[in-house]
This record gives structure tokens, sequence and C-alpha cells, in this order.
């Protein structure tokens, strides 16, 4: 992603990019992690997990069941048929 930014902004300074980063969560079964992206030299790019966090099971599960029961997600996806 930051290569692709780079090679549009042909004008701008690698320094630039070097200081720039690029966050995104991973969500994986109960654990969300944040990770970094970003350049270190030219066409060096480095990928580092920030942080990460257990998701307790026992809460996911209440709040699906609530969201059913309201039936706030057939009225979400009923805007999708």
């Amino acid at each position: 992603m930051l290569h692709t930014i780079a090679y549009k902004c042909i004008h701008a300074d690698i320094e630039v990019f070097k200081k720039a980063q690029v966050f995104f969560i991973h969500a994986a079964q109960t654990r969300l992690r944040l990770w970094s992206f970003g350049l270190v030299d030219k066409e060096l790019y480095v990928l580092n997990r920030v942080d990460s966090v257990v998701l307790p099971v026992e809460d996911i599960i209440d709040i699906i069941i609530k969201l059913i029961m309201n039936h706030t997600l057939p009225r979400l996806f009923s805007s999708y048929r």
C-alpha cells in the first residue's frame, strides 16, 4: 500500500514516506491485533504488531444473542436483499 502511494506521488520525498505508517486491525477468532506497516528504507517495509487483546468469548456470545433476540440482525441484512 505504501509502495503504491509512493509511486503515485512521484514528487514526494522518501523521507516523508519513512515517517508515514499505516495501521490496521486484524481480527482472528477471539483475538484482535493492532498492526503498523511502514517504510524503513527504499523498497524495505516493516510490519509490527503493536498490541493484541483477547476478547472474552462469553461477552461476544451474549452480544450476538441480544442482537438476534432484538431482531437487529434481520433488519441489517434485509437492506442487502
